[in-house]
């Protein structure tokens, strides 16, 4: 009998847009990222041209927790990741931070993971 196994990886999408006033709109989704796998990887990914992660701290918890024992690694410009235990059901409050790659200004999101308890058999 062949066992299923969860998906590993949780894409995000992220998208930045501009406004004719200037302020600039950024989006993750899903949000809440649903994480219920144990050792999940979160992969974060920038869908907008013109726009890239900050090479460290791209992502960072507003309050640090156990479930999330690494800091984000940026892998290239456009994706960053996150690791994350998920062995405690909880919802976690995160900041995106993202570079406009024309004029170097930085902006930011703060949107949640929520985590579902993995347990013991990773469900």
């Amino acid at each position: 009998m062949v066992q299923e196994i969860p998906n590993p990886v949780v894409p995000v999408s992220v998208t930045v847009t501009t406004k004719d006033d200037g302020t600039v709109d950024i989006q993750c989704l899903p949000n809440p990222v649903p994480v219920d796998a144990l050792h999940t990887l979160i992969s974060f990914n920038m869908d907008t041209k013109g726009w890239r992660f900050r090479t460290t701290n791209a992502v960072q918890l507003d309050t640090p927790d156990p479930d999330i024992p690494f800091p984000s690694w940026t892998i290239a410009p456009d994706q960053c990741m996150l690791f994350d235990l998920c062995q405690t059901n909880v919802t976690l409050k995160y900041t995106v931070n993202v570079v406009n790659v024309l004029n170097d200004a930085e902006y930011s999101v703060d949107p949640e993971i929520k985590n579902g308890d993995g347990g013991p058999s990773g469900k």
